[in-house]
């Protein structure tokens, strides 16, 4: 009898420790969720290291570890993560695009591009293109972002199923890198086959239109949507003046986007990186947002 509940008693132990480690991967994705990084982190370790994790759980303890470290901008830590999770899963595009989005922070440009590559398969999209020339453009890689939004017009079709947004970021990026190609460029509008917003920022980078006109027509709404026009009146038109060498006319357009644009749009956050680099001091606080 004392050995059968010896068995026993050792069989609940070993139970015990495998509900110990699901308890704490739980507590991590939970923590993921309120944004509680170092308990995230403490949790998925503390399950990762128990060892007793099903193999389906062990790779989505690795990934959300390395969430919780991007967003402690520990990225040496999240890079190894991210490596574990495509070891044991292989090499799944989110996996890859986030791998590549450490890869950009900690400056390994060539080896971002090739999981970016990887990810986006064999016929990748233009608005594939356009989000990683956007987080290339955000960590100051100019030149990388530019080759790829060059890519991402190259790939667009010449009806009116166009995003104007992918030729506005082009336009935008291509322009303060000197390498605009303006004849590409009116091609694309020309096949929009509209005038409506946003048309008057491309006008605006084909040189038929001025700043202040781009501001009346963003004004020509009288709902949300002229507080939303404005919003990319004013970011768009600073990297317009930026291009221009026009920091002091740039700087105040950038300033009422960090603080006017929607949180979930492209120019809010685009606004407010422009910001970090050209001037810090000017970026509105974390009150205004």
């Amino acid at each position: 009898m004392r050995g059968w509940t010896a068995a026993f008693a050792l069989a609940a132990c070993a139970c015990c420790a495998c509900a110990g480690s699901y308890d704490d991967f739980a507590r991590g994705v939970t923590a993921n969720n309120r944004d509680e990084s170092d308990v995230a982190i403490a949790a998925f370790t503390s399950a990762i290291n128990a060892g007793d994790l099903a193999p389906a759980y062990v790779p989505a303890a690795y990934r959300g570890r390395g969430r919780a470290y991007v967003r402690k901008q520990m990225w040496k830590e999240a890079l190894a993560d991210f490596d574990a999770v495509i070891a044991l899963k292989g090499p799944k595009p989110d996996n890859l695009i986030s791998r590549a989005g450490v890869k950009l922070n900690l400056k390994d440009v060539a080896g971002a591009q090739q999981d970016f590559l990887a990810a986006a398969g064999k016929d990748p999209s233009a608005d594939t293109f356009w989000v990683f020339a956007r987080m290339e453009w955000d960590l100051g890689f100019a030149a990388e972002a530019v080759s790829n939004m060059k890519t991402a017009v190259d790939r667009l079709k010449g009806d009116s199923t166009l995003d104007p947004y992918i030729l506005i970021w082009y336009a935008a990026l291509a322009d303060r890198g000197g390498t605009l190609d303006s004849a590409l460029l009116a091609s694309h509008v020309a096949a929009l086959k509209t005038s409506e917003w946003p048309v008057p920022v491309l006008d605006l980078y084909l040189g038929k239109m001025t700043p202040d006109e781009v501001a009346r027509e963003a004004h020509s709404w009288r709902d949300q949507k002229d507080t939303n026009q404005m919003c990319e009146a004013d970011f768009y038109t600073a990297e317009w003046q930026l291009a221009r060498k026009n920091r002091d006319a740039a700087i105040p357009l950038l300033i009422a986007a960090a603080k006017k644009c929607p949180t979930d749009f492209i120019e809010y956050g685009a606004a407010r990186s422009e910001l970090k680099r050209e001037a810090p001091d000017k970026l509105p606080p974390e009150e205004d947002e």
